[in-house]
């Protein structure tokens, strides 16, 4: 009987957190960006900024890949420290949160 409601217990809790994550609002997608790597100033601003940037970021990684055992790499400096449109747009979505000097993921909930 124990082991039943046990069950049970974890069922109610599993539900329960369920339901609390599908009521959570969706972040809002950026509406103003720039390109995070070293030596780029492309701005990405309105609508489909965000898939904008990131085809922007792939045609940097198509032109700087190499090809090593078969398999394609590159050197990319990926750096979003610069990007105060990003880190702006992260904090605000409460993606992130300031901790000294650095940001911290934030836990959804």
């Amino acid at each position: 009987m124990r082991q039943k409601a046990a069950k049970l217990a974890i069922r109610k809790q599993r539900a329960s957190e369920l339901l609390r994550v599908s009521l959570r609002t969706p972040k809002k997608a950026p509406v103003h960006l720039g390109c995070p790597l070293k030596g780029c100033e492309k701005l990405f601003g309105e609508d489909e900024c965000w898939n904008k940037r990131l085809d922007h970021i792939g045609n940097h990684a198509r032109e700087n890949a190499t090809l090593v055992a078969g398999y394609l790499c590159g050197k990319l400096s990926i750096d979003h420290s610069d990007d105060g449109a990003f880190i702006d747009w992260a904090l605000t979505e409460r993606i992130v949160r300031r901790v000294g000097k650095g940001f911290r993921l934030v836990a959804p909930g």
